[in-house]
């Protein structure tokens, strides 16, 4: 028998998700839910994002459990990233049912960012008959479906066989899990197909604004955040996003050194995940580098700028920059990169992002 302590669980990998769900536990302030964050740390310097969390006295979380990830200090040391990350879920496999069997008594919502991880796909099967949401994981909610290859069907058997039957990989369409009940995004209307033939409904985009300001100032401390005034900012997409294209890196040059002529600021950050900064270091008083483990909604809200103009590849962060900067001119060097996927790019227009 269910008690009445009904518990919700967000599971994280990113700081981005962490961010969306400490709005959405927040702005669910009626609720008397225990609240639990579990992170699968796949980006550098997570550390941090977890003692902003400890040091802030309005955290919504009683609970941080900690996984192992790419990034953590008990990965799997191997070069073959795909092992690592595979090792990386067999291990948490059990930390999750641990959990799962801790609460056996209670009632449970689940929150999920990404439902191809393995163990977040498998307490979303142990709760099966209650609550499970995704909650999109940015600019992938609204891309174009993909179709399953043939050769990603074999790597489904391979991958039932090495975590359970009841695993399916979801690969590039996250939130279509068979244990996935509801799903919420900030734009339903440009959502795809797999996503809107769900039960699908608007995550309120106050979530993401009304961050506790005493919040902001624990992670400005932490990341020694300084002022950061700025004409431009350029969110720099993944080095396995871009492959090699010297025409997107000698575009962001040219960017850079017009803005320099101009006596303008340029604000640099690259992926939370990145590790070859492929830009090389540019030398000059109005360019600074952003911390790139910080959120880029952390860094909206912090900037000192009104209206600065941001560029971006297919990153969420152009997205959310048209919530929380809306007087702020945002760009897609989607054509640059030659994006093939047009429901995106169309998603883009939509919001009035400028593709270039």
């Amino acid at each position: 028998m269910k008690t009445d302590q009904t518990h919700d669980i967000y599971l994280t990998a990113t700081p981005y998700h962490i961010l969306l769900a400490i709005g959405h536990s927040s702005d669910n302030k009626k609720s008397d839910n225990k609240k639990i964050l579990v992170l699968r740390p796949d980006f550098l310097n997570y550390k941090l994002m977890i003692k902003s969390l400890e040091l802030w006295d309005k955290c919504p979380f009683y609970k941080i459990i900690l996984l192992n990830g790419n990034f953590s200090q008990n990965s799997f040391k191997i070069k073959h990233k795909r092992l690592s990350y595979i090792l990386s879920s067999i291990d948490n496999i059990p930390k999750i049912k641990k959990l799962v069997d801790s609460l056996k008594d209670c009632g449970k919502n689940i929150f999920i960012f990404n439902d191809t991880i393995p163990e977040f796909q498998y307490i979303c099967y142990e709760n099966k008959i209650n609550n499970n949401t995704y909650i999109e994981d940015g600019s992938a909610a609204y891309s174009s479906n993909k179709t399953i290859k043939n050769s990603q069907k074999l790597k489904t058997i391979v991958s039932k066989f090495l975590f359970g039957n009841w695993y399916t990989p979801t690969y590039h369409n996250l939130g279509t899990s068979k244990y996935i009940s509801n799903c919420k995004v900030f734009y339903p209307d440009l959502a795809n197909s797999n996503l809107k033939n769900r039960n699908i409904g608007e995550l309120s985009k106050t979530i993401l604004n009304q961050i506790d300001k005493n919040y902001l100032d624990i992670v400005k401390k932490l990341y020694d955040l300084p002022e950061l005034p700025g004409n431009t900012l350029i969110i720099l997409e993944h080095s396995e996003f871009i492959s090699a294209n010297i025409e997107y890196i000698k575009l962001i040059k040219e960017l850079i050194s017009k803005k320099i002529k101009n006596n303008e600021k340029i604000l640099v950050k690259y992926h939370p995940r990145e590790t070859d900064h492929y830009m090389g270091e540019i030398i000059n008083n109005n360019v600074s580098y952003i911390n790139q483990s910080i959120p880029m909604e952390l860094i909206y809200l912090t900037l000192d700028t009104p209206n600065i103009e941001i560029y971006g590849g297919a990153s969420t962060a152009l997205l959310t920059a048209k919530i929380l900067r809306p007087n702020s001119k945002v760009f897609s060097f989607a054509n640059t990169l030659n994006l093939k996927d047009e429901q995106l790019k169309n998603t883009f227009k939509a919001i009035e992002i400028t593709l270039i």
